[in-house]
């Protein structure tokens, strides 16, 4: 990470548009998404546009991709872990990720969304 680091300050990169920073947000959720099923068996529903929604609120030309990872984190991958520690979702379960009204919306219980 230090070497990455280091690298970022000395090469210039081209700031990501919306569209690059939605098709790095869908792969991160990807991931997450199957994370949180091989090691909960609890299944993420990612609604439409929710890609989206994370690359708008990660553009910053001077952070890049750095900022997606974050956003998932604090958007969705903490909200997540709050279901989970607090018993509000248990093996089996599906949670649901949907935008509502230019919200976002995790829900543990797939027939409310």
């Amino acid at each position: 990470p230090e070497l990455l680091n280091r690298l970022d300050h000395i090469i210039t990169f081209n700031p990501l548009d919306t569209s690059a920073l939605a098709k790095i947000a869908a792969l991160e959720l990807g991931a997450l998404a199957e994370h949180v099923r091989k090691e909960k068996n609890i299944a993420l529903e990612i609604g439409v546009g929710i890609a989206e929604y994370i690359a708008k609120k990660s553009q910053n030309p001077n952070e890049g991709a750095r900022l997606v990872k974050r956003t998932i984190a604090e958007e969705i991958e903490y909200p997540i872990a709050s279901l989970i520690v607090s018993d509000k979702t248990k093996q089996g379960d599906v949670i649901g990720i949907k935008i509502i009204r230019n919200k976002l919306m995790i829900n543990p219980e797939k027939d409310n969304l």
